[in-house]
């Protein structure tokens, strides 16, 4: 479904108001698809396990944020939560300190993944090195649909990073966020020659990046008709650029503004519908 796709895309996706652990225990227990916890302290062995067992013991939670937590010392954890956990569809790991070496567990867990289809890692200072081991997990995983890098230090510098080589064999990922990264003109040239092999995507957002009009330009002649693309200079027109910001800005326009979460969700929705639709029309256009 294309609007729950950029919910998750931009960070608009419902959450239960959860906090604590030992609440988010409890809404397992009571059945939640979905539990939220933000606080900032690391995680320690006994309450990643805790969290393993009451979600694999009811089979129904699908979603779990681990927002503006310190993780650097539970990522072997968080892999093991990712390894264990079949029912887990999306999985929001952002501002949480992760950096290279916590990416590490995360990508070789993922490797033995096929359910995940959510990922959000965004603003975890992550640079090339982390998502070279993230390359190489996607080489092997066929079920991660949206990948959001957004906010880290990716600048995809060297031709031969396994990044690219994954974006060459894996047809599952269709959307990928590298919003606001250090991404510059040889990084751009680098995935647009990826691009020319992928046939998987259809969404790439590649603004707020170093890239030059050259490279702008070559990424979208080497990328394919279906692929929508958000980067610098792409679009000239007053109707697409206003679109690019709307569809960046959907966070701030929906979550300060809506006190009353359900609504907020509702709104969510009603404008991704509306970005999907006018994302076709934009397409067709082109063409």
């Amino acid at each position: 479904m294309e609007s729950e796709i950029f919910e998750l895309m931009y960070d608009v996706y419902y959450w239960d108001d959860t906090s604590t652990l030992a609440r988010g225990l409890k809404l397992l227990q009571n059945g939640s698809e979905s539990i939220s916890l933000v606080e900032g302290f690391p995680f320690e062995e006994d309450e990643i396990t805790k969290l393993i067992g009451a979600i694999n013991q009811t089979r129904i939670c699908q979603a779990i944020r681990l927002q503006h937590i310190d993780a650097r010392s539970s990522t072997s954890l968080l892999g093991r939560m990712i390894e264990k956990c079949s029912s887990l569809i999306f999985l929001n790991i952002s501002t949480a300190n992760l950096n290279n070496n916590g990416l590490l567990c995360i990508s070789d867990a993922l490797a033995q993944n096929q359910n995940l289809r959510y990922l959000n890692l965004s603003s975890n200072f992550i640079s090339d090195f982390g998502v070279e081991s993230l390359g190489e997990a996607l080489k092997v995983n066929r079920s991660l649909v949206v990948l959001n890098l957004a906010g880290n230090s990716v600048e995809l510098r060297a031709p031969g990073n396994p990044f690219f080589d994954a974006l060459w064999d894996n047809k599952s990922l269709t959307h990928l966020d590298l919003r606001n990264n250090k991404v510059g003109l040889s990084g751009t040239l680098n995935l647009a020659n990826a691009l020319q092999k992928n046939i998987g995507l259809t969404f790439l957002d590649i603004s707020e990046n170093d890239t030059t009009s050259e490279g702008t330009i070559t990424l979208k002649n080497s990328a394919s008709e279906k692929l929508f693309l958000v980067c610098p200079a792409i679009e000239k027109s007053a109707a697409s650029n206003a679109l690019v910001n709307r569809l960046k800005n959907v966070k701030e326009m929906v979550i300060p503004k809506q006190p009353n979460l359900e609504e907020s969700r509702k709104f969510a929705l009603a404008q991704a519908d509306l970005f999907s639709k006018e994302l076709k029309r934009m397409s067709q256009k082109r063409r």
